[in-house]
């Protein structure tokens, strides 16, 4: 089994089937010892749609009815992600630890696509993101183990547009 790595067909990525066991989440998950996601909503029955009517939300939340279908404001929108929710500020630093403290030669361009959708998600504004990638340049470059794979400028570049094509823009079409 393989693909093809970002180098071209002459780098094929390689995966190999070592066994005929299946693992479950719950096995992947007991084989990493510092993982601590909860499996358990993966588990659940999605939430069924409310079935409070129009005349009982009208008593039950009065506010709201009075703005949502008396006056017809639309959903609040967060002013920085146009409706989304928004993360922690926290998560942006932890992943500038991330980049900083574990990132190989293999993952230095993930590691900018994945610092521009922290720092879109967190607030983080689009003159900090692209300050913070640029500044990781040195040190992504000094993780250069091929000389045929120098991590440049235009890779930075790269991996700050694609997170905003797809945030602002929606999926992207290959």
């Amino acid at each position: 089994m393989g693909s093809q790595s970002k180098l071209g067909v002459d780098f094929p990525v390689k995966a190999y089937k070592l066994s005929e066991n299946r693992y479950t989440l719950e096995d992947i998950k007991a084989s990493i010892p510092s993982c601590k996601v909860d499996l358990a909503p993966l588990y659940e029955k999605p939430r069924r749609k409310s079935t409070v009517t129009l005349e009982e939300a009208k008593e039950l939340y009065p506010e709201w009815y009075e703005k949502r279908i008396v006056q017809g404001e639309p959903k609040q929108k967060s002013k920085k992600q146009g409706g989304t929710w928004v993360c922690n500020e926290a998560l942006y630093e932890w992943w500038k630890r991330k980049i900083t403290e574990e990132v190989k030669a293999g993952g230095r361009y993930f590691s900018i696509m994945a610092l521009c959708s922290y720092g879109l998600k967190c607030g983080i504004s689009e003159q900090k993101i692209r300050r913070d990638a640029y500044a990781f340049l040195d040190h992504l470059e000094s993780l250069t183990e091929d000389e045929d794979n120098h991590f440049s400028r235009a890779d930075v570049k790269d991996g700050i547009k694609k997170p905003k094509m797809i945030y602002f823009y929606g999926i992207l079409k290959y």
